[in-house]
């Protein structure tokens, strides 16, 4: 017998789970579409096509991120990871329990984000930033995108120095300055620098405030994991 709603009509799960599929969307990678990328060390790419050696944007706001990868990365193949955390605080990370296989209760107490459990002297865990971004002007057609751009660890303490640069100097977060981002010359691999234009005006803060919501829900995307397969199968 078919089970029936609160109206006393049967239930269509079938359009009850297409209602869902928009937040579903939502809780999982925003995929390249907005996704700021680099050629080497050499340009940034924009979602649009465009692309350039420097870009001045403006930081919404951003997370720290861990991920943590099972298997030896495959250009033509990428696995999703087998563990991540996605959080404010790099201090107080855990693994999110959507990870297809959590390693630890916490990120800090994890054999795999110590230094030396990777290669070298790195970490097994994959540490990282992820920046929501929007030009200073909108763009041709009137619209003021949000892009995520994605600090590698090699990267991080440059992001983090600058962020504090401001907090120190400015006494603001990084949504209060226009931001010059560029390679670090001679890098053959994605190495940005950061470093500060000028700060906005008012006039210029009130035109991307409202953009900070949409910023936080784009950074804190869980990613898609659903065609992750354990070791061995």
């Amino acid at each position: 017998m078919a089970e029936r709603g609160n109206n006393n009509l049967p239930i269509n799960y079938a359009d009850q789970l297409k209602g869902e599929a928009a937040d579903i969307a939502s809780r999982i990678s925003s995929g390249p579409r907005n996704k700021i990328t680099t050629t080497g060390g050499s340009a940034f790419v924009l979602p649009n096509g465009t692309s350039g050696p420097k870009l001045e944007l403006v930081v919404l706001d951003f997370v720290a991120e861990n991920n943590f990868f099972d298997r030896p990365f495959n250009r033509n193949n990428p696995f999703p990871p087998a563990c991540f955390a996605i959080g404010y605080n790099p201090r107080d990370m855990v693994p999110s329990e959507n990870s297809p296989d959590k390693q630890a209760s916490s990120c800090t107490n994890c054999a795999h984000n110590q230094w030396k459990s990777g290669a070298g002297a790195g970490k097994a865990c994959k540490n990282g930033r992820r920046l929501a971004v929007t030009p200073l002007k909108p763009m041709d057609d009137g619209t003021r995108p949000v892009w995520l751009l994605e600090i590698p660890p090699a990267s991080i303490k440059f992001f983090d120095a600058y962020v504090s640069k401001i907090a120190t100097a400015h006494k603001m977060s990084p949504i209060g300055m226009l931001t010059v981002i560029t390679h670090e010359p001679g890098s053959a691999f994605n190495a940005p620098r950061f470093d500060i234009a000028r700060p906005l005006t008012n006039e210029e803060l009130g035109e991307v405030f409202p953009l900070r919501e949409q910023a936080a829900e784009l950074i804190t995307r869980e990613p898609d994991v659903s065609k992750y397969v354990p070791l061995g199968k």
